[in-house]
């Protein structure tokens, strides 16, 4: 599987489960979000095998509509596109670029929401290069 199937796979995965856990109405509380939760941090369970580590920068070699269907958002100009929330569990180790220019190694983040994505991203034009660059300043 590619990392853009891989992706699509655990969206379809962790939006089942919520669905199940909102349909079901056998199932308790604690239950419910016991396998939300387990969906969502990447780890064996009930109803959930462990799936593999996305490569972010290949996921970013995807087009605008494949991103935007995933969850990630365009930040501004400069093309940084933003990470869902949904994902950051399931992405290998990488650099990503924080909304204030920094970068970050991603286990540093933290889980600060905008529109259902993170502050952090990578800049879509510039995956294939080793440093990233942070965005112009829009002051």
């Amino acid at each position: 599987m590619t990392d853009i199937q891989i992706a699509y796979a655990i969206l379809n995965k962790i939006a089942g489960r919520s669905s199940e856990a909102a349909a079901y109405k056998s199932w308790s509380h604690e239950f419910a979000r016991q396998e939300i939760t387990i969906a969502w941090k990447n780890i064996d369970g009930t109803f959930n095998k462990s799936w593999p580590r996305i490569n972010l920068k290949n996921l970013m070699k995807a087009g605008h509509k494949t991103l935007f269907n995933l969850g990630f958002r365009k930040w501004d100009e400069s093309g940084l596109y933003l990470i869902p929330l949904w994902i950051i569990n399931y992405l290998q180790p990488t650099k990503v670029l924080c909304i204030n220019g920094k970068e970050y190694d991603l286990s540093e983040v933290d889980n600060d929401v905008r529109a259902g994505c993170i502050a952090y991203g990578l800049v879509k034009h510039q995956v294939k290069t080793k440093k990233i660059v942070a965005p112009k300043n829009r002051a």
